[in-house]
């Protein structure tokens, strides 16, 4: 069994799949732990994209998913970016790669809510409080303002991309992680 967990950041993926990962008894695999240590040498996952090495940084984790991809029984928790064309022509490329790569897996895209702007919204609370952009805000780099605003544009415009690669979509409301779990655990049962 293998299970691909991706979506728009702060949408509970990394909680929901280490529940998952241990209720099925399968190896949960953090995609970007996995790729922060593939890409030390650049300073790390987080500087490698500040850097704008982003063609480097995906060519090795679409290196990654292919040894990944070897083996059964696991978890993934997939950022949706890494499915995202972007900008760059090899940034497209890369990304066509990963979601060639996935599709030997039940891909689960969990998202806040089914109406878009009310999704939105729940990102928004929850990307401000998120401890980086806390201390971005705190240090001037960022305002909430925002932040609010990338998180409304980022999942505008990359939820048609994120849909078309979903086995299955799970609408997050107010079920807990563990809910989230039992559920996307009873569909790749069946």
């Amino acid at each position: 069994m293998k299970i691909t967990v991706t979506g728009p950041r702060s949408a509970g993926k990394s909680t929901v799949s280490r529940i998952l990962a241990n209720k099925l008894g399968l190896e949960y695999i953090d995609g970007d732990a996995e790729v922060d240590k593939a890409v030390q040498d650049l300073g790390g996952l987080y500087q490698a994209m500040n850097d704008r090495r982003v063609d480097e940084l995906m060519e090795r984790a679409v290196a990654l998913l292919e040894k990944f991809f070897e083996r059964d029984d696991f978890v993934l928790d997939l950022a949706g970016g890494a499915t995202i064309p972007g900008q760059s022509e090899d940034k497209a490329k890369h990304a066509e790669k990963i979601r060639a790569i996935i599709k030997d897996s039940t891909v689960v895209l969990l998202l806040p809510n089914a109406l878009e702007e009310t999704a939105i919204k729940i990102l928004q609370k929850r990307e401000i409080r998120r401890e980086h952009f806390v201390k971005m805000q705190e240090s001037g780099l960022i305002t909430a303002a925002q932040i609010k605003e990338r998180t409304s544009n980022s999942y505008a415009a990359n939820l048609p991309a994120w849909c078309s690669i979903a086995d299955v979509v799970i609408y997050c409301d107010d079920k807990s992680p563990d809910a989230i779990a039992d559920e996307i655990g009873a569909i790749a049962k069946a």
